[in-house]
Formats: structure tokens, sequence, C-alpha cells
């Protein structure tokens, strides 16, 4: 997939819609379900997906219609509408990442318990995907995996959260509940019953969050270096690393050249590749004096970070916590994901295994993550150990590849 392009800032907060011509046969009629090509990115409106939602329909293509069908659609065959069964992976696609299954993607807002979510869809036959982003990023940081999984037969999508990158940036209250409600709305909005849910760090709290609250919803949880409930001095070192990450969203440069220098100079991404790049240009935009910022304000993440008692600030965290201790603590208990015992979808606990600045500052500590495993039922750990935090989603891994589409194929089996 070619690497996204920065944008200049519009006066809407997500991609305009564009106009495209629609098809007809040789009788002048209008061709019927005329197929998307790969390299074109369809916006849906919020009016049209009001319209799918108040119909009860789902977008076209529908989903457990394989790109392969619309091919063989536009040849005159007739096409085989007889729905796939939810939960299984199409066996004649296992290990093959075709043309096929790469053709079928595009971008979209979502309509979503009042705003809209930009979101990021890989059409398949096989089973629902949900992907979460984490903190400060995007849905781009799940495009590599996502391929993987639509290569697999999965229906992967993968949407940015309210207050980053494009979709809407409302005022209000910013945490796990909210973000469990959104993702509700975006299942509903797209007709979609049951889904697994993969999460990436604060990901994997709003997947939990989700599975206790709305459980019949939830086939699996697939949790990457978050959701565990980690002690004071390991939360510290963990809110380091985003006060390093969200640097960037802060500052402004003179061209996208000079965002990329400066965040390949973080420690953070030892690593560059083109699936980073796509990942960073993807939330770039041209501010109102002309100079290059990320679409993601500092102030959504300072926002996420005071519902759990935290902030960007080591002072404001020392004043509110000497000033108010009981509302500091009562905000970090209201804002815990789960209680043992409250997750009944089976689980995967995937981490990080490499340091990412330095030894001992890892996101999900092996302690923490055998002890998120039991409160999942005895949910399987494993180690990427070649990967920090910010990695493990742009580097080439075969093995977390395999584990997860292994995974998903075992649940809806």
């Amino acid at each position: 997939m070619p690497a996204a392009k920065p944008r200049k800032k519009s006066a809407h907060p997500t991609s305009s819609p564009r106009k495209s011509k629609t098809p007809v046969t040789k009788t002048g009629k209008p061709a019927k379900n005329p197929p998307v090509k790969a390299s074109t990115k369809v916006v849906t409106s919020a009016k049209k997906t009001d319209k799918a939602k108040s119909t009860g329909k789902q977008l076209n293509p529908p989903y457990n219609k394989s790109s392969e069908r619309d091919k063989k659609s536009t040849s005159g065959k007739r096409a085989n509408n007889k729905k796939k069964s939810p939960g299984k992976i199409n066996s004649k696609r296992q290990n093959k990442t075709t043309a096929a299954a790469l053709s079928g993607f595009r971008e979209h807002n979502v309509r979503s318990n009042g705003i809209r979510l930009h979101t990021g869809e890989w059409w398949g036959d096989g089973p629902v995907v949900i992907c979460i982003h984490g903190m400060t990023a995007n849905f781009k940081s799940f495009s590599l995996l996502a391929e993987k999984l639509q290569g697999e037969g999965c229906h992967v999508l993968a949407y940015d959260l309210r207050g980053r990158g494009r979709s809407d940036k409302p005022t209000g209250p910013l945490n796990i509940e909210v973000h469990a409600d959104d993702l509700l709305g975006l299942l509903n909005a797209l007709g979609v019953q049951q889904a697994t849910l993969i999460g990436h760090s604060l990901g994997a709290f709003i997947a939990l969050k989700f599975a206790a609250k709305y459980p019949d919803r939830v086939t699996g949880l697939v949790l990457l270096d978050g959701g565990a409930r980690l002690s004071l001095p390991r939360r510290l070192k963990s809110l380091a690393l985003v006060r390093q990450s969200a640097r960037r969203l802060k500052q402004r440069y003179a061209n996208p050249q000079a965002y990329l220098a400066h965040v390949y100079a973080s420690p953070l991404l030892r690593r560059r590749n083109s699936r980073c790049d796509e990942f960073l240009l993807y939330e770039l935009e041209m501010k109102d004096d002309g100079r290059w910022g990320t679409a993601t304000p500092p102030e959504t993440i300072e926002a996420e970070l005071n519902s759990m008692g935290a902030s960007l600030s080591y002072g404001k965290i020392l004043f509110r916590l000497l000033t108010s201790p009981l509302s500091f603590v009562t905000q970090a208990l209201k804002n815990r994901p789960y209680e043992p015992g409250t997750i009944k979808a089976p689980a995967l606990v995937i981490r990080a295994g490499h340091y990412n600045i330095k030894p001992q500052d890892d996101f999900l500590p092996q302690k923490a993550a055998e002890k998120l495993a039991r409160d999942l039922k005895g949910a399987p750990v494993v180690t990427l150990n070649d990967s920090n935090h910010f990695e493990m989603l742009f580097l080439e891994d075969p093995q977390r590849d395999k584990i997860i589409s292994d995974f998903i194929r075992k649940i809806n089996n």
C-alpha cells in the first residue's frame, strides 16, 4: 500500500467525499454493485452512513462477501448470495496474500455516538476483526497487521479514536468508557453483531472495557502490550514514554521532511520503514500559519490522561495528589477497564520484549502480563523479543502474524 500523503488543513476535520462515476451496461442502465478499485479511497459521508443504519442495511459491499465475488459479478456470472458462517476463516485463503484479497480497501467516515469516526476497512469474507490503536496513534498503525489478516480471509476494520487523526474532536469527557460506547456505535452502524477485538496499548484497555460492558458482542480479545494493572512506579515509567511520544503533537514543522526527521531522532523508533512513514504522514496537516503539525491536539492526550489520574505535566500530578488525594485515587479506580472474572471472551496477551529507551521500561512487564492472563481465564502470554512497544505493529513479524491468525481461526472455528 502506498504511503499516506500529508494533507492540507480543510474547514472540515475529515476528508470530503469524492464524486465517482457509476459504470453503465451496454443497454445504458447503471451497473449493479460496481467494484471498488484498490487504489481508490472511498469516503462515505455521515448522511450515507446514517441511512444505512436506519434501513438496517450494511455498507456496500456487505460483510461475508469477498472481493473475489465482486470480481465474478462484473464478468456476468451469478453471485453466490449465501452468507458465510460467521466466525470461520475461508480455508482456501489461509496463508495466501493474493491480489484479490488485497484489492478491497477503503477509508470512510462512520457516524457513531454523535460523532464521525474515520475508519479504514479491509474487506474479507471471514470473521470481523476490529483494531483499536494506542494513546497517541491513529488507525494507520494497524495497516500491516490488517493486510496480513485480510490475506487470511478476515474482514478488518481500524478507526481513529475520537480526538485523534481524522475523526471528530468534540469537547467533553474522554475516557475508556466513552471509547467503548463509540465502538458500540461503530458496530451498530456497520451492522456487525460480533467481532474479535485487537487493542494496542490504550486500545487494549478499551477492548477490555468493551468486553466487560458488552460481552455478547465480542468473540475474542487480542491484547497487544496493554490492559494490565501496573504498580505506581511502573505507571510513572509508562507515563514518561507517553510524554516522549506526545512531544511531536506539540511541535510545528517547516515541511513533512522536517517532521519525519524529528520523529526518527527519537529512540522510540529504532528502525525506519515505509509503514512508519505512512503512519506519520497520515496524521500530518498544514496549519493556519502555513507550517505543519499533527491532526491530534495535545489537549486530547491530556484529557485522556486526566481520566486516569495522570497528566503530561508531573507538576499537575503532584499538585492534584497533594490537594485532592481522594479524588485522585477515585478517578484512577473509576477508569479501570474490568474487574476480575467479568471477561468471558477468550483472550490472547502479546507483549513487546525489547525495551523502549532503556531496560526495564516496558509497558507490559512479564509479571503484569501473567496476572492479566490469570484474570482472563488463563489466556496465553506471548513475548515478541525483537520489538519494543512502538515497533511491534510496524515491523514484519511472521511469529506475530501466525499467533494472531491461529487464535482468530481457533475461536471462530
